[in-house]
């Protein structure tokens, strides 16, 4: 396992927006498979998108908004082991065989220095909802990763409250 993480676009402690190129926005907002979410996370990043944090990360808003209008939404208990939700740590895979841990977290929890990737960031969106064996990534930070594998998952976990 690779030590090094991704770098995020951006370090919590400083103001300035996520980075969405046009290609992120493009591919963010490109006709894909509804994804698959848990109610409460729908429920939980709903609540998000009425923030400030929305506020200071438009592009990632919009994005995440769009992704929550499509979405297939599903009880918890109809969760399946593979389905990347809020406060899942990934294992991620270049194609060149370098591996990562990614959690995807709130904006609030986000610290790239320990692989936490906020919901507003486009690697986060792109996470959100995927199953095992997704390609994902392709930010200007990160090249294009598969999910190799899920090491938490809330729901598998019982941890409803997460």
């Amino acid at each position: 396992m690779n030590s090094s993480l991704p770098v995020a676009p951006e370090d919590p402690r400083n103001s300035a927006p996520f980075h969405w190129d046009d290609a992120c926005l493009r591919r963010a907002s490109s006709p894909a498979p509804p994804r698959v979410l848990p109610q409460q996370d729908v429920q939980r990043l709903r609540a998000l998108l009425r923030t400030h944090f929305a506020t200071r990360h438009p592009a990632g808003a919009a994005a995440l908004a769009h992704e929550l209008d499509r979405a297939a939404v599903i009880s918890t208990a109809e969760v399946p082991p593979d389905l990347v939700t809020m406060n899942s740590r990934v294992v991620c895979e270049s194609r060149h065989g370098e591996q990562v841990q990614l959690t995807l977290v709130y904006p609030w929890d986000h610290d790239p220095s320990v692989g936490q990737v906020s919901v507003l960031t486009p690697l986060g969106v792109a996470l959100l909802g995927c199953h095992v064996g997704a390609v994902v990534g392709g930010s200007p930070l990160m090249q294009p990763s598969s999910v190799t594998g899920i090491l938490y998952q809330p729901e598998e976990a019982g941890d409803l409250y997460r």
